[in-house]
């Protein structure tokens, strides 16, 4: 969606792109992904777009309207370290209650889905979706609703969250 508008001399900012074919170029001529959002006939900066050999942020991953949120995981909560960003997963929650029965107390263990089919954005400091190197993950970054966040925040609360992989059947 790129088009090359003629403006006065000296009124595009310095360092603007005058060729789309400059632009393509920036990521290795590989199409650059857009760091921040760029309005309809913005000038295009190379501060604005993923340079060469840069990954893209985050940010840019996420999709409109969605949120990042983070969660704590260990090898064995995080899919064994194979959750890789762009993979879909459910959260659970376990959570240990007690029932008082005759002066004793008996730990129950309950588990409850939290949220299902949610895209992974990024394990650890890894946000690239070509990455096939899996890892022993210490946190991971889901893309999340406001209301799933909300979610997320209480569940962290009660007990411990994982992450488990959606996985699909044809039936």
């Amino acid at each position: 969606h790129l088009a090359i508008v003629q403006v006065p001399t000296g009124a595009a900012p310095e360092g603007a792109f005058t060729t789309i074919d400059a632009v393509l170029a920036q990521d290795d001529g590989g199409a650059p992904v857009a760091l921040t959002p760029i309005a309809q006939r913005e000038a295009l900066l190379p501060s604005k777009l993923s340079g060469p050999g840069a990954r893209p942020t985050v940010a840019a991953e996420i999709a409109d309207g969605m949120r990042a949120y983070t969660i704590k995981v260990t090898d064995i909560s995080g899919v064994g370290g194979h959750a890789l960003p762009g993979d879909r997963v459910d959260v659970v929650l376990m959570r240990r209650l007690t029932n008082e029965n005759n002066g004793s107390t008996t730990p129950n263990l309950v588990s409850q889905v939290v949220l299902q089919n949610v895209r992974v954005l990024g394990v650890d400091l890894n946000a690239d979706p070509t990455s096939a190197k899996p890892a022993a993950p210490n946190n991971a970054t889901l893309e999340v609703t406001v209301t799933d966040a909300q979610k997320l925040s209480m569940a962290a609360s009660l007990g411990e969250l994982y992450v488990r992989h959606a996985v699909v059947a044809l039936v």
